[in-house]
């Protein structure tokens, strides 16, 4: 990766948790980093939604996971050991597991929730999070 043009800063747009994330490995790796989040607070638009962290594609928790790219899970979650899925017929069928098949977390500004906990976390790496702070173009 080239060093950015903007004297080594790289800028980011957006505070959803794929850009804290993204703003929190870059730290790690020693590079600067802002972000710019056009709304006063983190998740604006998802106001207490839901949302599913799933283990699809992967042995591994999807928790561990994020613990390995150093992204700490200090956020609320449910970890859910059972569900119910259907075929293309519309039958049911119940599934169950030792280990999570997913975890519930909760989405939007309060604190605990994983939209909250990433920006704090990128923060204390040193990460500036600027917010009411729209950009209008990248260079």
């Amino acid at each position: 990766m080239g060093r950015p043009a903007n004297g080594g800063v790289i800028t980011i747009a957006g505070a959803g948790p794929a850009e804290p994330a993204a703003a929190i490995t870059l730290a790690r790796a020693g590079r600067s980093v802002v972000v710019h989040e056009a709304h006063p607070t983190v998740g604006f638009r998802l106001q207490r939604n839901v949302q599913s962290l799933e283990n699809r594609g992967t042995e591994r928790h999807v928790l561990s996971v994020l613990a390995d790219l150093g992204i700490t899970t200090d956020f609320d979650r449910l970890p859910c050991r059972e569900g119910q899925v259907f075929d293309a017929w519309d039958r049911a069928c119940a599934v169950r597991s030792r280990e999570p098949l997913y975890s519930m977390v909760e989405r939007g500004p309060d604190w605990g929730n994983l939209d909250s906990a990433l920006p704090v976390q990128a923060r204390m790496l040193g990460v500036e999070v600027r917010f009411n702070s729209a950009l209008e173009q990248l260079a």
